[in-house]
């Protein structure tokens, strides 16, 4: 078996690819923008080993419903992960290539944001 391709499933089951955006500190209407790749569990185990596969980190957080785990990489250490799991995801395949490109390419970065938001609502409507 290739732990990749589980870990592919994992993140299309539970997990979240996106284009982050964040308003510059200085207040003049700039943003940075961020590639993330996140997966939550209630079980600490295989985020355990998607952070021992791809690096990362994991915490803890909590609403009123429990206490869950979140593993989380940022930026250019998503590019690594996306790339050896783009073969073998489905659901989230689109985002990944998006997010690939969106690392690798000079793109309009606020373009870009807007078209991976666009994908999860379309993915999320379907």
């Amino acid at each position: 078996m290739s732990w990749d391709a589980w870990a592919a499933g994992f993140i299309d089951a539970d997990g979240m690819i996106g284009i982050t955006r964040q308003a510059s500190r200085s207040g003049n209407g700039n943003y940075w923008y961020n590639v993330k790749l996140t997966a939550s569990q209630k079980f600490l185990t295989p985020l355990q080993r998607l952070q021992g596969m791809y690096g990362g980190k994991i915490y803890t957080t909590s609403n009123r419903y429990g206490a869950w785990y979140v593993w989380s990489l940022n930026s250019k250490d998503t590019l690594p992960a996306l790339r050896v799991m783009l073969p073998w995801l489905v659901v989230k395949k689109a985002r990944a290539e998006l997010a690939i490109q969106f690392l690798t390419e000079e793109v309009n970065k606020a373009a870009m944001w807007q078209q991976m938001r666009d994908l999860q609502k379309g993915e999320t409507h379907a």
